[in-house]
């Protein structure tokens, strides 16, 4: 909403926060990443400022919370979103929902885990002068 603007002078980023609750939402289910990206990047982008994915995570309830990752960060190997510029993952092993309900939003303790964020960012092993 325009009524918590502070204008463009005063914003550099938009910051996002992109969760999947799944099942744990009142009402709600498993919502893939580009879904949740969507829904918030539709709304944002009309002030035409570069966007971080300031916090991620994805629970387990609902759906694969390896493949929702495997699938977040084939989102960002596309041409897609191209006023994303970075993202940072919220990796909480013990978190809660907001009415108090435990969700573990890590994926580093996950199996698999580390291999997928490797992959997802090999090395780069040219040298830069």
């Amino acid at each position: 909403d325009t009524a918590f603007w502070p204008g463009d002078d005063d914003v550099d980023w938009i910051g996002l926060d992109l969760f999947n609750y799944g099942t744990l939402a009142e009402g709600g289910g498993w919502l893939d990443f580009e879904t949740l990206l969507r829904l918030q990047h539709d709304v944002f982008r009309r002030y035409g400022k570069p966007m971080i994915v300031a916090e991620v995570g994805s629970s387990d309830f609902g759906g694969d919370k390896l493949d929702w990752y495997r699938d977040m960060f084939r989102v960002f190997h596309g041409p897609s979103w191209p006023a994303v510029r970075a993202v940072v993952l919220f990796d909480n092993p013990s978190g809660a929902t907001s009415t108090g309900l435990p969700v573990d939003w890590a994926l580093s303790t996950l199996p698999g885990g580390m291999e997928t964020i490797r992959r997802a960012f090999p090395r780069n092993t040219e040298k830069t002068p």
